[in-house]
């Protein structure tokens, strides 16, 4: 596992994720420099950029707006010149996420994610910067954003959750984890498993 990791964000609105990579792990970790968050705004490289629009309506009968090549083409060069990272774009029609993909995507300490809103991004882009794309599930959001957050999550807590825990780990091996009781042992007519106490 990874010593520390980078995460680069791009989006609409990265004020989003202010509150959300600031608490728990997440705001301990990055205090500690485990994790460096940058989030770049698409609006403020828009107009670093001279784009008055950064999204257009696909070709075809497609209905909606698509984050535009040229401008994807021209914010990454501009960010990173030739030396690219592994960069994510989360999209329904992309790898599902789990707990396998979770540790293959944990060999990189430079991440980046492309949050698209409406249709998507132009797939000359995903093509050009070997852009992976990765559900986290069948079914379709507003925005890339809350699904960025769910695989940062996994591979945040792959990658910095202790050793002991990811041996015993739920969905690991393909198995679920076994029913879990606390304290009080009677309460309401329910009471913990005699086998367990």
């Amino acid at each position: 596992m990874l010593q520390k990791i980078r995460f680069d964000i791009y989006s609409y609105f990265t004020e989003i994720y202010t509150s959300y990579l600031s608490h728990s792990f997440f705001g301990k970790l990055s205090r500690s420099n485990n994790i460096e968050f940058n989030l770049y705004s698409f609006f403020y490289y828009a107009k670093l950029l001279n784009y008055k629009k950064i999204d257009s309506k696909p070709f075809g009968h497609s209905k909606g707006l698509l984050l535009r090549y040229d401008f994807i083409y021209d914010l990454l060069l501009k960010i990173y010149g030739n030396n690219l990272p592994f960069i994510i774009h989360p999209s329904p029609s992309g790898i599902l996420l789990d707990t396998h993909l979770v540790k293959k995507i944990s060999n990189n300490n430079h991440i980046v994610f492309i949050n698209s809103r409406y249709e998507g991004i132009d797939t000359r882009a995903i093509r050009n910067f070997n852009i992976t794309e990765i559900s986290i599930g069948d079914y379709i959001l507003y925005d890339g954003d809350t699904a960025t957050m769910v695989i940062m999550n996994a591979l945040i807590r792959y990658n910095f959750v202790k050793p002991i825990a990811l041996i015993k780990e739920s969905l690991d091996n393909n198995l679920l984890e076994y029913e879990q009781y606390t304290r009080p042992v009677n309460y309401n007519n329910y009471s913990v498993p005699n086998i367990l106490r």
